[in-house]
């Protein structure tokens, strides 16, 4: 895939530029355990790139109880801010280094994101992303999170650039998927689950965010 003529980069957050769905798995699992439930890394890799709402709709299900579940929800959420505190949330390898070069080439990126807003500026105060990105687009600005193609149909008319113009950097089926139904050039990185065989014939794998610099070039 060749990247040179891109004017905008997109980027998804949990899994693409932090470690948040190792940290989502883990907290996700002390706290169900604590309540006797087991949780397994295939079902929270079913949740990635929904938002909360499909994880609180699972967990109230899991359950079998809305209050029981409403509680796992929301002391997890907890476990996992005071966790962002503490350091533990760390920045993708070759993050930094993708989003210094695209500011010095021109090309303006912004964060495209299931998560809420306050999730997102709560994630980007405990690291140095922020200063990259000219804007943030989220599953609260739209009808239809991720796989729906909305969230990036919506991000290309806030960077007012054409579908072609763009490129998204994503790590789950679901976020490839949204990028794919919008009709824009996907760069996968895969994190915790990879997609089909079918669906990476549609995209451009890197190992890490790093090593996407030589398609710009």
């Amino acid at each position: 895939m060749d990247l040179k003529n891109k004017k905008v980069a997109f980027f998804d957050m949990d899994g693409t530029l932090v470690d948040s769905e190792t940290l989502y798995f883990q907290t996700r699992k002390e706290v169900l355990a604590k309540y006797g439930f087991d949780y397994q890394k295939s079902e929270n890799n079913k949740l990635l790139a929904t938002g909360f709402e499909p994880t609180l709709r699972y967990l109230q299900q899991k359950t079998g109880d809305k209050v029981l579940g409403q509680k796992i929800f929301d002391e997890a959420l907890a476990l996992f801010n005071q966790r962002v505190k503490e350091g533990k949330l760390a920045v993708k390898p070759g993050a930094e280094k993708l989003l210094s070069f695209l500011q010095e080439k021109g090309i303006k990126s912004y964060i495209t994101s299931s998560s809420d807003i306050e999730k997102i500026n709560f994630n980007l105060s405990h690291n140095d992303l922020r200063q990259y990105f000219a804007g943030i687009v989220t599953g609260e600005d739209v009808k239809n999170n991720k796989p729906a193609p909305d969230i990036y149909l919506h991000a290309l008319n806030v960077a007012k650039v054409d579908k072609n113009e763009a490129v998204i950097f994503e790590d789950a089926p679901n976020g490839v998927e949204s990028g794919l139904n919008a009709g824009i050039d996907v760069v996968l990185v895969p994190d915790q689950v990879m997609p089909s065989e079918k669906m990476i014939k549609k995209v451009t794998v890197v190992k890490s965010l790093a090593d996407a610099v030589p398609l710009f070039e």
